[in-house]
């Protein structure tokens, strides 16, 4: 599945789920409920079995039920609505309007409409057919359904509320009714909301259809409606990344390379390493970023420290004279949820009492109250003068604290980038295997030197052992191919010798030919001299004769019984050159040798030896470069990576870039007063439901508006369904005018996709 197909499949799959949950947290209005749809569950009108309780409706309820609830089709089949039954009830009231809002719900049967006899039995025992309104516990009994468990069965839900068990489901549902009133009355001593709840009494369970869409919801489906009519979603690159689950390059990138956030709000704890890293993304620029987690988990935290470092990143903008729209929008479906964050502001000691930094949208009230702020703002800009010495100290103070967390960074950076390198060098092995293979290699290596009788003592220089024995080798080698040289030489210049060239090294070392040098060296090989010796040679002839008889079988082996006087001469002579110019013993000694297969193996074990002694050094070498970078490391930043020393380390001066950055801004404010008292008089006015005279200057000119906006009123905060207005020119909210706006969303519980995807 790919492509639009795939989107619109996601986006279908959403709009189902939003529906579902409008059904969990529907409000049922009063006037839209008939008498006969009331019942009043008691111990006297109940049966219970191991199922739950069983309860029927009279004959009068059945006709009322069916009159209201089928109806006749063109075909004559009946057709009936979904029903559920709905109890113990609340009664919410909203100014003059009152609805009913159950606290569990029970589908009946699809086919409840055609049973002669209405008579149903609820499974509060077991299962979870009977489901928990998560949102009406959340919103009225301050209680999180969530954490005790959604998916117990109904008695063990109310029973976990209570912190008491009872035996029956008469027993325990009058205990219950009797809690909720108890719990509604202590909520409601301290409650500033502007719908009140109240246990109904009169009937303590409805039957009613399952939908019931609250306005959200409804708001929600029609943007779901909106957008699986377009034939693409191509115009809206981050509803599609949302959908895709697919992440901005930013977020694909490792933690090493992610951008660390300057500025947070704890004075004295440090954040969690997933807050610290949803920071981060967001200092990186992060164009969607989802946030979602249960109560008490630290979204709210998370979002101050964003807001913070949000702060100091306007101030650093204005320091390097590129000011720019950072603004942030902090909504929910939730008020809580958002006024836990602006509450959390407004009750820091060095925030206290300001009337810029934060503005709380939400009803014409609240509205009311916070435009008296920026009155009060005004009021203070022209009272107080800029300081222009004072801004330029903070600015100082705000790049040196950010220097010093620099440096720290870049000696980070650089002892990690040691260890990176080092580990690179055992080639993706952990270092415990490293190790191990090591020792192994290690005894591979012993085991070679005793094979070939070298020395494993300490101290040993197994290199050099195997060095020497190789020369050695390499030696007798050469010496065998010098002597083979040698003998290759003095062959050939015999011409026309008796025996061949592989005979030559035995003819040399042979008595015979030792003798045959005594005898015939001196005979004469050329001139009158030898002429002579022919003539009178009579002591040649006696001496051939003599050497044939003590060396007849020589002579027939080498050849020599058919040579003359002269070429037995030459053969002397060619003998006693040879031995008068070098060491012929060791020349002949050398040619004489054969090298064996026992050799040419201990030379395959020595190079074996070698190359397995030289790759040993290399990986110690490499495992102590690697411990030796690892210990440099850990002994400057044992925290971790950079992220767990930037958030334990500089927690004192990341809240002082805070502080000074709220000083400097304050600082920006009075430089820029003059400009300021236009566009906050313009929105006020805009906010109030009025145009001022200034509405049309200022409207070709929105990036300049929402950026002197957004210095004074850097964080907004408002329910999803207000947020849009605090943009001032709502009939100008478009895609641009939301992109110039620079807003920012956060959730508390992220389930689906805002419900406003345009903006």
């Amino acid at each position: 599945m790919q492509g639009k197909q795939q989107d619109m499949d996601v986006l279908e799959g959403w709009r189902a789920f939003v529906e579902a949950a409008g059904i969990a947290k529907s409000r049922i209005k009063e006037s839209d409920v008939h008498e006969h749809q009331q019942i009043k569950l008691s111990r006297k009108s109940l049966q219970e079995n191991d199922q739950g309780f069983c309860f029927s409706l009279s004959d009068v309820q059945a006709s009322t039920l069916k009159s209201r609830f089928t109806k006749t089709d063109d075909e004559g089949v009946v057709q009936s609505d979904a029903l559920q039954l709905g109890f113990p009830l609340l009664r919410v009231t909203e100014g003059s309007k009152t609805f009913f809002l159950p606290l569990f719900r029970y589908s009946l049967p699809d086919t409840w409409h055609s049973e002669e006899s209405l008579q149903f039995t609820v499974p509060v025992k077991q299962g979870s057919e009977v489901a928990p309104n998560v949102e009406a516990f959340r919103l009225y009994l301050d209680i999180d359904i969530q954490e005790l468990g959604a998916e117990r069965h109904m008695m063990s839900i109310a029973a976990a509320c209570m912190e008491d068990m009872q035996g029956s489901f008469g027993e325990l549902f009058s205990e219950f009714l009797r809690w909720i009133k108890q719990r509604l009355d202590d909520l409601g001593e301290g409650s500033a909301k502007s719908a009140t709840a109240s246990l109904e009494l009169g009937f303590t369970a409805i039957i009613c259809p399952e939908v019931n869409a609250d306005y959200n919801t409804k708001e929600q489906l029609k943007d779901y409606k909106v957008l699986l009519q377009r034939s693409n979603l191509q115009e809206l690159p981050l509803l599609r990344q949302y959908i895709e689950h697919r992440s901005a390059e930013v977020a694909s990138t490792s933690s090493s390379h992610l951008r660390p956030p300057y500025g947070l709000f704890e004075r004295e704890y440090p954040l969690g390493r997933g807050q610290m890293m949803a920071l981060a993304q967001v200092s990186s620029g992060a164009s969607l970023l989802a946030v979602q987690g249960a109560p008490g988990t630290g979204k709210t935290t998370l979002f101050k420290s964003l807001i913070a470092s949000q702060i100091v990143e306007r101030a650093l903008a204005c320091i390097g004279g590129n000011d720019r729209n950072l603004g942030l929008v902090v909504t929910s479906t939730a008020k809580k949820a958002v006024e836990n964050v602006i509450d959390d502001l407004r009750g820091d000691a060095y925030l206290e009492n300001l009337n810029w930094l934060y503005f709380q949208g939400g009803d014409s009230g609240q509205v009311t109250n916070e435009l008296q702020r920026v009155s009060g703002l005004l009021r203070q800009l022209d009272a107080e003068l800029h300081d222009l010495d004072k801004q330029k100290a903070l600015a100082a103070r705000i790049i040196e604290t950010r220097r010093l967390i620099d440096v720290s960074l870049r000696r980070f950076e650089e002892l990690n980038k040691h260890l990176e390198e080092a580990t690179a060098l055992l080639k993706g092995v952990s270092p415990e295997d490293f190790e191990a293979q090591i020792r192994l290699l290690g005894s591979d290596v012993s085991r070679q030197c005793l094979e070939l009788g070298f020395s494993v003592e300490r101290g040993a220089d197994i290199a050099q052992q195997c060095a020497d024995a190789l020369a050695s080798l390499y030696a007798r080698r050469g010496e065998y191919a010098h002597a083979k040289k040698w003998l290759s030489g003095g062959y050939g210049k015999l011409v026309g010798a008796p025996f061949s060239l592989e005979n030559y090294r035995a003819w040399l070392s042979s008595s015979l030919s030792e003798n045959l040098q005594h005898h015939f060296a001196e005979h004469p090989v050329g001139g009158l001299r030898l002429l002579l010796a022919k003539w009178f040679g009579g002591k040649y002839r006696a001496a051939k004769e003599h050497l044939y008889k003590a060396y007849s079988e020589e002579f027939s082996t080498y050849g020599l019984a058919g040579l003359d006087h002269l070429q037995l001469a030459k053969l002397a002579c060619n003998r006693k050159e040879l031995f008068a110019v070098t060491d012929v013993d060791q020349l002949l000694k050398a040619a004489g040798w054969q090298e064996s297969d026992a050799d040419r193996q201990r030379e395959r074990a020595l190079k074996l030896l070698s190359t397995d002694f030289e790759e040993l050094k290399s990986r110690v070498s490499d495992l102590h470069r690697y411990n030796m970078a690892k210990h440099a490391l850990q002994d400057e930043f044992p925290e971790g990576d950079w992220f767990e020393v930037l958030r334990m380390r500089f927690i004192a001066q990341q809240r002082v870039l805070f502080e000074c950055a709220i000083d400097y801004l304050w600082q920006e404010l009075l430089r820029q007063k003059a400009s300021l008292r236009q566009v906050l008089s313009l929105w006020s006015s805009m906010l109030s439901g009025k145009q001022d005279s200034g509405y049309y200057r200022w409207k070709d000119k929105l990036e300049e508006f929402y950026r002197l906006i957004t210095l004074a009123y850097p964080v907004m905060a408002s329910t999803l369904a207000s947020a849009h207005k605090l943009a001032g020119y709502i009939s100008s909210l478009n895609s641009s005018a939301c992109r110039l706006m620079g807003i920012f969303c956060s959730w508390s519980a992220l389930c689906s996709p805002p419900s406003r995807p345009n903006l």
